[in-house]
């Protein structure tokens, strides 16, 4: 059983894991009650055993890169402790991803928003990012996007820290991110006014609402231009966060080759992948060294393509 805190220093942990040791007992602690070990089984693995497992293998984006650093634990093994995983951290979700609702809540997210470029009431920064998957058993043309691969669209909304407050996994990739908000909890919400005042803020691909404030497609004079920078600003946090949760978890990353997943089964692992995203930002855990969140990962693709995770 892996003892994370006296094997590895945190850079190690982070490298490997892509979260400190401290950060991985807390989720050790949360998820005891799911993934205690099953009592029909000769080889059982620890707690401890199956969190490092299944992050390496969200972290790493492949079964081979997984395996060459960690030792013990066989494919059907490590598939079996990833959806174990999952079912277990899935519950959580809404204590980890939540859109601000009281008045301190929404104040403080306000104010975050408000020191990037002076615009008032904001409340999150909505976008959509496709999630690479093989080719699906059923209605295999919906999933094809404006990329031609086969996918998934996600909708996201991003605080100014970089946190994910809303997020929506189920549409297929030839899905249009106007489409998946139109069909979102989060706008019936705001049609209900659950969130006034305050607003969130789309590029082009969103229509203009009273709550959702979009660039102006023909801006004319200082203002209507100062306006269109100062939301290109502001909005940008949402494509920051979403880079960074691909390079933290390279299994969503483009470079990581595709999920061999059901559709549903990577629906889950995105949701997972987000709450595993805020509990770093809280916590200030950096990306591992030589990752950078502005850079495009330079895999080779056809690397890439022969590490599709098969887990």
């Amino acid at each position: 059983s892996k003892d994370f805190s006296k094997a590895l220093d945190d850079r190690v942990c982070i490298q490997r894991y892509r979260l400190t040791a401290d950060a991985m007992y807390h989720l050790c602690d949360l998820l005891r009650g799911s993934l205690g070990a099953s009592q029909n089984t000769n080889f059982a693995l620890s707690v401890p055993d199956k969190v490092s497992t299944a992050l390496a293998i969200l972290a790493s984006g492949s079964f081979q890169r997984f395996a060459a650093q960690t030792t013990g634990v066989g494919q059907s093994t490590a598939s079996r402790v990833l959806g174990q995983f999952l079912e277990a951290l899935i519950p959580h979700t809404p204590d980890y991803i939540t859109f601000p609702t009281d008045p301190s809540t929404q104040g403080q997210t306000m104010r975050d928003f408000l020191e990037i470029a002076n615009i008032p009431q904001v409340l999150g920064a909505v976008d959509g990012t496709y999630v690479n998957i093989k080719k699906p058993a059923q209605d295999s043309h919906t999933f094809v996007n404006r990329h031609r691969t086969y996918a998934m669209n996600m909708m996201v909304v991003s605080s100014a820290r970089l946190e994910f407050t809303d997020v929506l996994a189920r549409f297929p990739g030839s899905s249009h991110d106007s489409s998946v908000w139109s069909q979102s909890a989060l706008l019936r919400r705001f049609r209900r006014g659950e969130f006034t005042p305050g607003w969130l803020l789309g590029d082009h691909s969103y229509p203009l609402q009273p709550w959702l404030l979009t660039p102006l497609a023909h801006p004319e004079g200082d203002a209507e231009l100062q306006y269109n920078h100062a939301h290109k600003r502001t909005r940008s946090v949402v494509e920051r966060a979403v880079s960074l949760l691909k390079m933290r978890w390279q299994c969503l990353h483009a470079s990581g080759g595709t999920l061999q997943y059901s559709p549903e089964k990577v629906n889950r692992i995105f949701v997972a992948c987000c709450v595993l995203h805020n509990i770093a930002i809280r916590r200030g855990i950096p990306l591992p060294e030589g990752l950078d969140v502005d850079e495009e990962n330079e895999t080779d693709l056809e690397e890439a393509a022969e590490d599709s995770i098969v887990v």
